[in-house]
């Protein structure tokens, strides 16, 4: 009994400091039975933080007056090895059209639609030619007519080798300009206008990581 005492009531030695289970006190709780029944029900539970894709495409849309407008579609960045493009989309009015790079028009007078592209940057490898698109016969000429009339160019951005980082020319490496050249003639039936001849320089950041 000694050492029961001592191990309920501790250094305190009074009764009053027990619980009341230790007391020996009876509990009965009252109350009703539930009558509805609980149905499990499987919950999946949503991540603390959502992951979140961010798309590699930036988009530049000209400002042209008249029956023609392009927009040029790029990637925001560039990592090492990995493969993107560029890509120029024209949209004509209705009834209006694009003379194609083909022979049969430039031995009338006709200017094609040219698109080219460069880098100012050693590092970037075109992969392949420039894709042009589809082109459709008109009274004995090649024509481009509609909205969906893309060219694109795939390239990538070569990883600096040892020599590049020893040399220093890549120290401040953090942007590749790329210079769009485009050149072309919208006409109808009744008339051409003059030719256009845009350049566009966008800078495209470079991820290291």
């Amino acid at each position: 009994i000694g050492w029961t005492r001592r191990y309920y009531l501790g250094k305190l030695n009074d009764y009053k400091y027990l619980t009341i289970r230790h007391r020996g006190y009876v509990f009965v709780f009252l109350g009703k039975k539930n009558s509805k029944k609980v149905n499990a029900t499987n919950v999946t539970a949503k991540p603390a933080v959502e992951n979140v894709i961010i798309k590699n495409e930036d988009l530049k849309t000209s400002e042209l007056d008249g029956p023609v407008n392009y927009n040029i579609s790029l990637p925001k960045w560039l990592k090492f090895d990995e493969e993107v493009e560029i890509a120029i989309q024209f949209k004509l009015q209705k009834e209006w059209y694009l003379y194609a790079d083909h022979v049969a028009n430039t031995s009338q007078g006709f200017i094609p639609t040219v698109v080219s592209m460069d880098f100012d940057s050693d590092k970037i490898e075109k992969l392949g030619e420039l894709e042009i698109p589809v082109d459709q016969p008109k009274g004995g000429f090649e024509v481009y007519k509609g909205d969906n009339i893309i060219f694109k160019q795939k390239f990538k951005l070569n990883p600096l080798t040892r020599e590049d980082w020893m040399s220093g020319k890549y120290n401040d490496f953090q942007f590749v300009k790329a210079t769009i050249k485009i050149r072309f003639q919208t006409c109808n039936n009744q008339l051409c206008l003059p030719p256009e001849n845009v350049t566009e320089e966008i800078n495209i950041k470079i991820k290291m990581h």
